[in-house]
């Protein structure tokens, strides 16, 4: 996953797993982006070529292609294979020319940091969000399919599991846009609160939002009508993320909370006190775990019981960013103290730890 950092010491700023696992790609404040070995903590290649702070990543579900958004809102493409980027040097660092598979290898997107970037279900179009207020839509040649001009700042953006359609979150309102139809629809009522953090349930049914005020909203994705709005958290809702098996939601605040809720009933079940903020919260792929980062330390939670099994203890600074693998099997955790942690879940013996220069 990726996420907006308020600090600009932060090294790791975003993490990705490749769709099989077997890489993990970290964008730095150094304009770098490493590429891992998940396996060996082995750093496979470092790719240089961006001009600012890396904001967005995004696998290819084929996984030989990885695209990374900076600040200036320049999108980058890049052909990892195997992890070893074609073009490579022997110390590892590549730098894209031309065109990778079909795709520009560069091109600016947005005249401002694009931190949202999602490829489709299908490959066949990149989806970007920015600060300045659009979402674009990308494919190989023609690079621009479409421009969605928004009213406020893009503060997340993601497919619904179907892939035929686009959810947008901005500081205003809600929208999502049909890639059949090319049209756009809001949901709900706008209440004029910023919205900073969205999910969707696996069946595509609800859309959760969590606004800067603690506030979380749900509404019915096909009819667009709001399904209840309530007061969650003391300070904004900076995570929302949603069970696999669609019954249960997590989200992160600034006030030093994770809470676990029903999502049908909106019901609170557990309250997870992470002082002084939470940075991050995220079910196990198998939905049986919940991980939460604050500060120095990770915790990982069973969600049956709520009790917490582990405390990952070794980040020597705030632990902003986490993800798990698609095997649920490691988790990877990100720092201001300019390491990248590799965990094993079971055990939670640190499998590696990996700098990030």
């Amino acid at each position: 996953m990726c996420i907006r950092d308020r600090r600009k010491s932060a090294s790791i700023r975003c993490l990705r797993f490749s769709p099989d696992g077997k890489q993990l790609a970290a964008g730095t404040n150094n304009k770098r982006i490493h590429i891992l070995s998940s396996q060996t903590g082995e750093i496979l290649a470092t790719m240089e070529g961006h001009g600012d702070d890396i904001d967005g990543l995004a696998f290819h579900p084929a996984g030989e292609l990885l695209a990374s958004a900076d600040r200036g809102g320049v999108i980058r493409i890049w052909e990892v294979g195997d992890g070893r980027p074609s073009g490579h040097t022997d110390d590892g660092v590549f730098n894209a020319k031309g065109s990778v598979s079909g795709w520009p290898s560069r091109f600016r997107a947005h005249t401002t940091r694009a931190w949202s970037l999602d490829f489709s279900p299908d490959g066949n179009h990149l989806l970007s969000g920015s600060k300045d207020g659009t979402v674009r839509a990308w494919n190989r040649r023609p690079p621009l399919l479409l421009r969605l001009q928004k009213t406020g700042e893009v503060m997340g953006m993601t497919f619904t599991k179907a892939g035929d359609e686009l959810l947008v979150c901005q500081r205003d309102k809600v929208s999502i846009w049909s890639r059949r139809s090319n049209e756009e629809r809001s949901l709900g009522v706008d209440i004029g609160v910023q919205k900073l953090s969205i999910g969707i349930a696996p069946d595509d049914a609800t859309v959760v939002c969590g606004d800067n005020d603690g506030n979380i909203h749900l509404w019915n994705c096909k009819t667009g009508q709001t399904i209840k709005s309530f007061v969650g958290h003391e300070d904004h809702v900076d995570r929302i993320d949603i069970s696999p098996c669609g019954k249960l939601m997590v989200t992160a605040s600034w006030d030093g909370t994770a809470k676990l809720w029903d999502l049908e009933s909106c019901e609170e079940l557990a309250v997870f006190r992470v002082p002084p903020h939470c940075n991050d919260a995220a079910f196990s792929p198998d939905g049986e775990l919940l991980a939460i980062s604050s500060e120095d330390n990770v915790m990982l939670y069973d969600v049956s019981s709520r009790q917490r099994l582990h405390l990952l203890q070794g980040h020597q600074n705030t632990a902003d960013c986490l993800a798990f693998g698609p095997d649920g099997r490691l988790l990877a955790t990100g720092s201001h103290d300019r390491t990248i942690r590799l965990w094993d879940v079971e055990t939670a013996e640190i499998r590696h730890v990996i700098p990030a220069h």
